[in-house]
Parts: structure tokens; sequence; C-alpha cells
């Protein structure tokens, strides 16, 4: 028969051992971590933030028309609008006054012929049907 000490003794092996974490273990184990692990939640702060910056950076980026792109637009506009309406149209509101002015000239000319659809210049109707150009002195 077994007595009780040895009872004590028997359920003593069988128990399993559990650790109890105390205080002064936490800053051993916060230095044996990975130097690339970092505390609780601060994964997830910085993937979230990167990702937001991202997003923000292709915005950004695809959003901007080029100069081309601004000018094409602005044509299109100043063609598309009535006879007599002489107000800037908001497609070219980017572009600055000297760009818009050449746009608006250039449509001019090419409207009465002076320039085709090349941008060749045509003398004939730059100087008028019925004018004639000056004789060319040699001196």
């Amino acid at each position: 028969m077994v007595n009780k000490a040895q009872a004590d003794q028997v359920t003593a092996i069988e128990r399993p051992v559990t650790v109890q974490s105390h205080a002064s273990t936490q800053p051993f184990a916060r230095r044996m971590m990975r130097p690339s692990t970092a505390p609780p939640g601060e994964p997830m702060r910085a993937s979230t933030t990167a990702l937001v910056l991202l997003l923000a950076a292709l915005t950004g980026c695809a959003a901007q028309p080029t100069q081309a792109e601004l000018e094409t637009r602005c044509a299109t506009a100043i063609a598309d609008r009535t006879k007599g309406d002489n107000a800037k149209p908001a497609a070219c509101e980017p572009l600055s006054q000297d760009d818009y002015e050449t746009l608006v000239i250039g449509h001019g000319l090419s409207e009465t012929g002076i320039i085709d659809k090349d941008g060749r210049i045509n003398p004939q109707r730059l100087l008028g049907a019925t004018a004639t150009p000056e004789p060319q002195v040699d001196e």
C-alpha cells in the first residue's frame, strides 16, 4: 500500500510545471525579440501608413494632365464655342494667358485659311486675294 508521502511525490511528478512570467523577466523577453519585430500594434500602424502614402502618391500623380493634353482640350473648347464668344473656356483655365492667346490666334488663322491643317502658311491668303506683293529691289 502507498502511504500519504509517496502519493504526494507521485502527484508532484505528474503535475505539469507552469512558469509564471514576472515583471523582472519582461525586459529580458523584449531583448530576446528579433530586431525586426515591433511591439504589438506597430506593424499594423506602419503598414496602414505606408498604404495611405502610396495611395496618395498614386492618386496625385495620375490626376495631373500633361501640357499637351491641356492644350488639346483648350483648342477643342475654343473651336466648339459659338462665334462672337470671347470668354475663356473652363478647359483653358489651367493654361497661362500667353498659351491661351497663342491657341486663340492659331485657331483664328486656321479658320481664315491663312494656316492649313498641316500648319503651313498660305501666302496668298495672308496677303489677301487682291493684294500683290511689292517687288523686291536689289540694291
